[in-house]
């Protein structure tokens, strides 16, 4: 959106493109802004730069200032933070793409050392800037790391030992792959020739849309439905989620696009068979829909009990189930747990955990109603009563079920720690202490 109001301000070209390429006119402009504010030394251009997608969308020009000698200072007054911080992004990659290279003096010092346990090398890196030129508008993280005057050969002779004024042990340990974000997923669709700029943020609205990943922070994680609608697909029909299907079709349309191509005659080959697409999406679903079982996710088996345990798909959670599940065989999965941190012990537990809170722990005097701990998929909560489900009256629609006063334990409190007398004390929340004194 803050791409959009710039380019309909006048201030940015078109901006749904990854085309690489700068107009002869641009070049020629930035070639003169570069050289009246940083200095001839700055420019040896023009620079051509090519694309190594063969899907990129050339039609446009690469994203860049509709012209170079408005510089962010002068356009900061007209423009919001955050437009401004994304226009200055655009103007300092534009101008570093046709700058100078930096020029940088680097200098690797090793040190031999003995030691009872044999000798060992140990290296120290400096570097020194000593002409900037792109660096002068990248957003870059290069510093200036300079080493203190030394000699080859410095510390060999006797007494002449360099002394060592700090030892600092790391242990550094490999670490699983980062989630993806919606950033590095863009980056990956790019490397494997899926989509196009346009469509890069309604496919990850999609996918956020459906329930397939849920996003906590940056990170998109997948859901357990996301996790089995991915098992169904790669099982049952893998060639149409294989990157190199992706791919073809994106040349298919595109052809079409270009009118190389009927569509009806590719989408009637796509579904009832014929060309590069077998036997045609009709008659696979055909074949193979009797042969896809319900979706679960398998867990494990009781060691007790020899039953497995899964996690099958509800109306509106994912829940445990051991067994051929009822009463006592069922719990919901935490709405924190993700599929990378299922475990059959946790299964077990939230399974017993449910088991045991559906006991009664007591009554209440007031309504003679039931008081229950039971498990959810947010954690344990305390309800007075069961669902109510009133008589459907004849002719009429059927009523919605009654809830029952619910609340959940805090968060550093059990089900086994939960007594009658602080379950009705905290099922009274909220409830009314009087009136203020000062505003009535």
């Amino acid at each position: 959106m803050m791409a959009q109001r710039l380019y309909e301000a006048g201030y940015i070209t078109y901006m749904r493109t990854d085309s690489l390429t700068l107009s002869d006119r641009a070049m020629a402009e930035a070639g003169e802004v570069i050289t009246a504010n940083f200095g001839k030394d700055y420019y040896d251009g023009p620079r051509h730069y090519k694309s190594k997608s063969k899907a990129a969308q050339e039609a446009h020009e690469a994203i860049r200032p509709t012209h170079l000698s408005r510089t962010p200072e002068t356009i900061a007054p007209y423009l919001s933070k955050e437009d401004l911080a994304l226009y200055r992004l655009i103007w300092n990659r534009t101008m570093a793409s046709q700058m100078a290279d930096a020029v940088l003096l680097k200098t690797a010092v090793d040190f031999q050392v003995s030691t009872s346990q044999g000798d060992a090398i140990l290296r120290a890196n400096g570097s020194v800037v000593s002409f900037p030129g792109h660096l002068a508008v990248a957003d870059s993280a290069q510093k200036d790391n300079v080493l203190p005057a030394i000699q080859e050969g410095q510390g060999v002779g006797p007494g002449e030992a360099i002394e060592l004024k700090q030892l600092e042990p790391i242990r550094r340990e490999t670490k699983p792959p980062g989630r993806y974000t919606e950033a590095s997923l863009v980056k990956r669709l790019e490397e494997e020739g899926i989509g196009r700029p346009s469509t890069y943020a309604p496919t990850i609205s999609v996918v956020q849309n459906r329930g397939y990943v849920d996003k906590r922070g940056n990170a998109l994680v997948p859901t357990f439905l996301g996790i089995s609608v991915t098992r169904l697909l790669r099982n049952h029909f893998s060639e149409y989620v294989d990157l190199q299907f992706t791919a073809r079709m994106e040349d298919a349309l595109d052809s079409i696009a270009e009118g190389e191509q009927n569509s009806n005659q590719f989408l009637s080959a796509f579904y009832h068979g014929k060309g590069n697409f077998g036997p045609g999406l009709d008659s696979k679903i055909e074949g193979e829909l009797p042969n896809i079982p319900f979706s679960t996710i398998e867990v494990g088996d009781d060691p007790d009990s020899g039953e497995p345990v899964i996690v099958r798909l509800g109306k509106t959670a994912p829940f445990f189930q051991r067994g051929e599940g009822g009463p006592g065989n069922t719990a919901s999965v935490p709405m924190a747990l993700t599929y990378d941190e299922l475990s059959l012990d946790g299964a077990l537990k939230a399974i017993e955990a449910r088991a045991k809170g559906d006991q009664v722990i007591g009554t209440d005097p007031e309504s003679g109603k039931e008081v229950f701990v039971l498990e959810g998929p947010y954690g344990p909560y305390v309800q007075l009563g069961k669902v109510e489900i009133p008589e459907a009256e004849p002719g009429k629609k059927a009523k919605k079920p009654k809830k029952p006063r619910r609340a959940s334990l805090p968060p550093d409190m059990t089900a086994e720690q939960v007594t009658l007398e602080w379950a009705l004390k905290h099922l009274s929340l909220p409830r009314t202490l009087g009136k203020h004194p000062e505003t009535g």
